[in-house]
């Protein structure tokens, strides 16, 4: 039992949390730790976008960002778009030369083995059917988002 006292050698009362071997990493201290077969911690993260696809760069900067972490080794990736962001997921997309394209950002993400929803809701709002979405990207539901949020260590919101 945790906060019970506990008489050490040296006479000294401590408590129990005290003698428990802390669990510490660079991601912080009593993180929920799961390791991968070469001992190795993994960690989780889930990125929310909101934002449309074009007309602002958060939708950008998330998918930039969501790739940069992807690259890291023993890091598991998941991206949720709702709202206007679930046109992100739009395929055949077009946009002017020498500007980003999001429709390519996604596959980049997915070929790294990141898993990709849309909301169903917000898809039915805008008239997205399933057929229009990315190879790779899945409609999705609030009880997934409920799921990967709870599976996640982090949370990234944008």
């Amino acid at each position: 039992m945790i906060g019970k006292l506990k008489v050490c050698p040296s006479k000294r009362a401590v408590t129990l949390r005290e003698l428990l071997p802390r669990r510490t990493c660079k991601f912080g201290v009593g993180t929920r730790q799961k390791i991968n077969q070469r001992g190795m911690m993994i960690v989780q993260i889930l990125f929310i976008v909101n934002d449309p696809p074009y007309g602002t760069e958060r939708a950008y900067n998330a998918l930039r960002h969501a790739n940069a972490v992807a690259k890291q080794p023993d890091v598991v990736v998941k991206i949720f778009f709702m709202a206007d962001a679930v046109q992100c997921a739009r395929q055949g997309q077009t946009v002017p030369n020498g500007y980003y394209n999001l429709e390519r950002m996604i596959l980049v993400a997915i070929r790294r083995g990141t898993e990709c929803g849309a909301c169903g809701s917000c898809m039915d709002a805008r008239a997205l059917s399933d057929d229009a979405l990315i190879a790779g990207v899945h409609r999705s539901s609030m009880e997934e988002l409920s799921e990967w949020t709870l599976w996640a260590d982090k949370v990234v919101v944008y």
